[in-house]
């Protein structure tokens, strides 16, 4: 996979050379942590979408529940948005309560 090819010209002709990705240039990519708090939010709305495709309601609270914790991880990235945070920590709670709790039928 390819990074980038920066082009160099020397006597009207072009050259250039291949850069390939590698841990340090993952590494420099990830260091933003606006690109992680973007990746964190998609990966939770993600979840709790596939949630609601779950036939069984034990799958339906635990995929839900991924979802809610990596939306409690968004809303602390973003500078702890508390609705975001509070609402999913309730959501989490009512889905542990019902899986661990009170198993339904």
């Amino acid at each position: 996979m390819c990074l980038s090819v920066p082009k160099l010209v020397k006597n009207n002709q072009i050259t250039g050379k291949i850069h390939f990705l590698t841990i340090k240039h993952i590494n420099a990519m990830f260091s933003d942590l606006g690109l992680i708090t973007e990746i964190v939010g998609y990966f939770a709305s993600f979840m709790v979408l596939i949630s609601f495709l779950m036939r069984d309601i034990k799958k339906l609270r635990l995929v839900n529940s991924v979802g809610c914790v990596a939306f409690v991880i968004y809303g602390i990235l973003l500078n702890w948005s508390l609705p975001i945070v509070i609402t999913n920590m309730a959501i989490v709670s009512i889905n542990l309560y019902y899986l661990f709790i009170k198993k339904e039928a």
